[in-house]
């Protein structure tokens, strides 16, 4: 008769009783306007992300794009981000988040009417 091996706490089939989310660190840096934006212009961008057990970020993809030139300046920031990685009780777990980013020139963080 063969045995299973024991369930782990990374197995997925084990809900988390008590979780806490991915936590910013104050180092990362916002994503940099494109040198070539007017004055004023500025992007919403929504982008998800796999924050690992380690905390830094995997497989950035954007959710709902700011622009092509938005996209790139996103994605090229948040891929050098480092996050406090989420906890499942006292263990770093790897999970998935959804971030949204303001990219303005002159009034920082404006979004677009649109949005």
């Amino acid at each position: 008769m063969a045995q299973q091996a024991p369930k782990t706490a990374q197995d997925p089939a084990q809900p988390c009783s008590y979780m806490t989310y991915p936590v910013n660190h104050p180092t990362n840096k916002p994503p940099l306007p494109p040198s070539g934006w007017r004055s004023e212009q500025s992007a919403v961008v929504l982008v998800d992300v796999t924050v690992d057990q380690h905390g830094y970020v995997k497989d950035p993809a954007i959710a709902i794009s700011g622009g092509e030139v938005a996209d790139a300046a996103v994605l090229k920031a948040v891929s050098k981000w480092t996050f406090q990685p989420a906890m499942c009780g006292l263990r770093p777990v790897e999970t998935r988040i959804h971030l949204k980013i303001n990219l303005g020139v002159g009034k920082h963080g404006t979004a677009p009417k649109e949005l």
